[in-house]
């Protein structure tokens, strides 16, 4: 490939960004067959991680969209519904295939190999063939794509839209095809989860910053259509709710009861460990590893030989990573981010292409290619090593299926849990299945889904206990502790993955990863009388 350029559609521009990685003299294009075993290679084993590692539905925002997904049966009341753009496809997805884990996450999964192919399409732009392994590995095994891309998260949907609109944005042939595709992309992406315009600021700045009259026209037309979509999605609403301004009320009804993330403890004195987390998290994070001190270290470097592309790049991640570590998620209020390394999912792209200009650049050597190596690795280790998050469901699911088997009989359980089991049953209610009236009838997903008074809750035939849900269910853990009887059924605890494959390590505290599910039989009156002495 040489030092050529590609065409993006038709037409042509003076203005194309050499392709040659930082300070190369001369890319190494490679064959067509090596380029098409290093994708394969890359696409292999994002499938086998992804199978592997697979989260489904893990009991969080995933229950809201998929039960508005399905049913899709009146206004949206969180600001999780009202992203029309990844419910709609998730709708599409399960009413095709039906309601099921998989249908559900499907569309998260595309948006994930998409983010993949985008990035093996830069670095065959650029000509490296390392460039497309390192790159291609990095986004194949990294935890922050692997845990958003096999839930359902319009996040990932959105990041990929980023990813492409940001390929298109920094296409070496400046035409006007490339240049609608990252107005389109970029703006879509805006729609589909508000927290991407963000990212589309600090990338629009570092592209003004590094070259104005190369990317001012494509600043101005995402402008432009970034405000003809948020107008078409006002339509949407307006069209199918009757209010155009339905996502807005929603997203600032939400935030009045968001917790307040400010940088100030209890006592009204200044919060260091707040404060201090981003940055601790810049360094080391179990989405993200060491990568990013590489890469900044790297990048620094290297600085005064970058391409043009670099350059925006590493500018757009250092502004970006600055807004979601200390800025306000909203704009009337200040709500500081409380989770920064999934906000970081839309600057992927970016990431894994200067992970593989440190690793595979010109100046690379064994100390790079070591450094690369402890990357890819710790990612894997930080797989392996995956706490507890969407274990809840998993559990959910076993006392799913021993309600199914025993439909004659009927059960109380928390409400997170009844919560799970409506989602995991397809959206559809578990009639033998009821709760405590402890809770407002608002937080059960279903709406059908039976109370019954503690007093009364003993008649019914045994207690669903979902150990990692009654945990934060206080009034449930009382209730259940009182109540419970004899375990009369109980499923196997699950390691860690790294504990599966080291046994030794099977006797840590942590290792377990998922308790087993129980079902408790209720004490009878005078049973539990009799055992608390009165």
């Amino acid at each position: 490939m040489g030092h050529q350029t590609r065409e993006f559609g038709s037409g042509s521009s003076s203005n194309a960004l050499p392709l040659n990685p930082i300070g190369a003299s001369a890319p190494v294009a490679g064959t067509r067959t090596a380029w098409i075993m290093v994708a394969m290679g890359c696409a292999i084993v994002w499938l086998i991680v992804r199978a592997i590692f697979f989260l489904g539905i893990a009991g969080s925002d995933d229950m809201y969209y998929m039960r508005f997904a399905a049913e899709w049966d009146r206004s949206p009341l969180t600001h999780w519904e009202a992203r029309l753009v990844g419910n709609g496809l998730t709708a599409l997805s399960i009413s095709a295939l039906g309601r099921s884990e998989l249908a559900a996450t499907l569309p998260s999964l595309v948006a994930s190999g998409v983010i993949l192919a985008c990035v093996l399409i830069w670095c065959r732009l650029r000509g490296s063939l390392r460039y497309a392994w390192w790159a291609g590995m990095f986004t194949a095994v990294v935890p922050l794509d692997v845990e958003l891309g096999t839930t359902i998260s319009p996040h990932t949907i959105m990041a990929a839209l980023m990813v492409v609109g940001t390929l298109a944005y920094l296409w070496p042939t400046n035409t006007t095809a490339a240049r609608w595709v990252a107005a389109v992309c970029l703006s879509l992406g805006v729609v589909t989860h508000f927290a991407g315009v963000y990212y589309v600021f600090a990338l629009a700045v570092a592209g003004l910053i590094v070259d104005r009259r190369r990317y001012l026209p494509i600043v101005l037309r995402t402008m432009i259509v970034g405000v003809a979509l948020l107008v078409a999605d006002m339509a949407v609403f307006h069209f199918m709710f009757g209010d155009a301004f339905c996502r807005y009320r929603v997203c600032q009804a939400e935030t009045t009861y968001m917790i307040h993330m400010v940088p100030r403890s209890l006592d009204g004195s200044f919060d260091w460990e707040r404060f201090l987390w981003p940055i601790r998290n810049l360094f080391f994070s179990k989405a993200l590893g060491i990568a990013i001190p590489i890469i900044l270290v790297v990048a620094w470097r290297n600085r005064r030989r970058m391409e043009p592309s670099d350059r925006i790049g590493v500018l757009a991640f250092c502004g970006f990573w600055c807004w979601i570590s200390f800025g306000s998620e909203v704009p009337w209020k200040y709500v500081p981010f409380d989770r920064m390394t999934r906000f970081m999912h839309p600057a992927l792209f970016l990431i894994a292409g200067m992970f593989a200009v440190g690793v595979a650049g010109r100046r690379r050597s064994w100390m790079s290619m070591v450094a690369g190596a402890t990357v890819i690795a710790m990612f894997m280790l930080n797989l392996l090593c995956g706490g507890s998050w969407g274990q809840n469901a998993k559990i959910s699911r076993e006392l799913l299926a021993y309600a199914r088997d025993h439909p004659g009989r009927r059960f109380v359980t928390d409400y997170h849990t009844l919560n799970e089991m409506y989602i995991l049953n397809g959206v559809e209610s578990v009639p033998n299945v009821a709760t405590i009236d402890t809770i407002p009838r608002s937080r059960l997903l279903d709406g059908s889904a039976e109370r019954v008074p503690p007093s009364e809750a003993a008649h019914y035939g045994a207690l669903l206990i979902n150990p990692l849900n009654v945990a934060r269910t206080p009034g449930f853990a009382v209730f259940s502790a009182e109540y419970g009887g004899r375990t009369v059924f109980e499923t196997e605890p699950r390691y860690r993955h790294i504990c599966t494959l080291l046994p030794p390590l099977r006797g840590l505290p942590w290792a377990i990863r998922k308790p087993g599910a129980r079902v408790l039989a209720f004490e009878s009156a005078s049973s539990t009388v009799a055992m608390r002495g009165e």
